[in-house]
């Protein structure tokens, strides 16, 4: 096996793996357990770089090890046809196994780089300041290639206030003009506290988009963006904090349709005005910062009968009501298909009596397919002076002894307080 190279001698040492189709015959040979397949090393003095890359495989044909390194302070010499002479996917896995700052300085080396690396650097944009934001839109604006190398969009920061509102009108035409030259977008996520936002993006169309996350309620200019994605995505996601939590003045909120949607996160209000129009979720978490009432439980229970109940198998539920059997019997009664059941609840006074424990049990006979089951309380007080309450590891280990004879199915069960 072949050193990895002097300082004064900066080497690309590939090692490739057996099913490599455009690899040359003359590097493919039988692997062995355990051992690199093959090897090749190429001068890349000219690239003012060290680069080390090794594909190997292990006891079960699998890679075992891939990174590079590089070293810009390595002395340039004039040899660069070796490396131009790899296959693009070859060039291609080295420039994806590098880290962001690699990624960066492998772009300046020459076209051929460049043309190869922009691909993977634009490839996830996250963008957590208005200073990036600016730039990285302009970047985008004025390079197709980047701009259609970019599959994920993110704005990550919270909304800092300006004095002049001189600054957003250029702020969010730069936004515009960036997101609306993105063809190949999969992931869009707004968190970002800022209204105004959703003006922008409500006639956007994106031809491949999948994913949408933001921290907004379901309000504003969102339904007509959503409407325009209905035959593409697939995970709908709002995390709406204390601050924007509907207060029921939206009664005639556009009707919202998503067929192919498969995972929701979101306020019960979101709740409700997407799920009419979805008809193969699989995974949904609802989301409260207020308490529910059992009639709550109730609709919510049967809005989920009603449209995913022969799609659904992923279920969590976070509220901050006491924990009461209302929303475990409706669920174990009308969705008896569910595989994975997680639920939230608030403060609870006190431990559950045995009661309570066979209670649960009984729902859970119901369930046909449960394979995991979550029940999570935030915090526990007044607990009873009692042989279990005295030692609480002991009293859950109680309830998760009863509910996994009850339901046979369990993999996995957890109980908190």
């Amino acid at each position: 096996m072949a050193g990895h190279g002097s300082m004064d001698q900066p080497t690309l040492q590939l090692f490739f793996p057996k099913d490599h189709r455009r690899c040359s015959p003359q590097s493919r040979i039988s692997p062995k357990s355990g051992q690199v397949i093959a090897q090749e090393t190429f001068d890349l003095s000219h690239l003012n770089t060290k680069l080390h890359f090794e594909i190997g495989f292990g006891a079960l044909g699998k890679h075992v090890s891939r990174h590079l390194i590089v070293d810009p302070e390595m002395p340039t010499m004039p040899s660069f046809s070796e490396v131009s002479m790899l296959p693009e996917d070859v060039l291609g896995e080295i420039i994806e196994t590098s880290s962001r700052d690699a990624q960066g300085t492998l772009c300046q080396v020459s076209r051929l780089f460049n043309s190869l690396g922009i691909r993977y650097l634009y490839r996830s944009v996250i963008l957590s300041s208005p200073r990036q934001v600016v730039s990285c839109c302009k970047t985008l604006t004025v390079n197709p290639v980047a701009a259609e190398a970019v599959q994920t969009f993110s704005l990550r920061f919270p909304r800092v206030p300006i004095e002049s509102d001189r600054f957003f009108l250029p702020f969010y035409q730069a936004i515009y003009a960036a997101i609306t030259s993105l063809p190949n977008l999969i992931t869009f996520e707004l968190d970002f506290l800022d209204a105004e936002l959703y003006n922008v993006i409500a006639n956007v169309i994106f031809p491949r988009l999948m994913n949408f996350a933001c921290v907004l309620v379901l309000d504003f200019s969102l339904p007509a963006f959503l409407n325009h994605h209905g035959l593409t995505l697939e995970r709908l996601t709002f995390m709406p904090t204390p601050y924007w939590e509907p207060r029921d003045l939206y009664p005639n909120r556009p009707k919202i349709y998503l067929p192919h949607l498969k995972y929701f996160m979101g306020s019960v209000s979101d709740f409700y005005t997407v799920i009419p129009g979805t008809i193969c979720l699989e995974h949904a978490t609802i989301l409260s910062f207020s308490r529910i009432s059992r009639i709550d439980m109730e609709n919510l229970v049967a809005t989920l009968r009603k449209h995913c109940v022969d799609s659904l198998r992923s279920l969590a539920c976070s509220h901050r009501e006491p924990w009461s059997l209302n929303l475990i019997e409706g669920l174990s009664q009308h969705l008896p298909n569910l595989e994975s059941l997680d639920i939230h609840h608030g403060q609870s006074e006190g431990l559950l009596d045995k009661a309570t424990l066979q209670a649960i049990a009984l729902s859970l006979l119901k369930f046909k397919a449960l394979k995991s089951l979550t029940i999570n309380g935030k915090d526990v007080s007044d607990i009873r002076a009692n042989d279990d309450s005295t030692f609480p590891p002991l009293y859950e280990w109680r309830a998760v002894s009863i509910w996994g004879l009850a339901c046979p199915t369990l993999d996995s069960c957890i109980f908190l307080g």
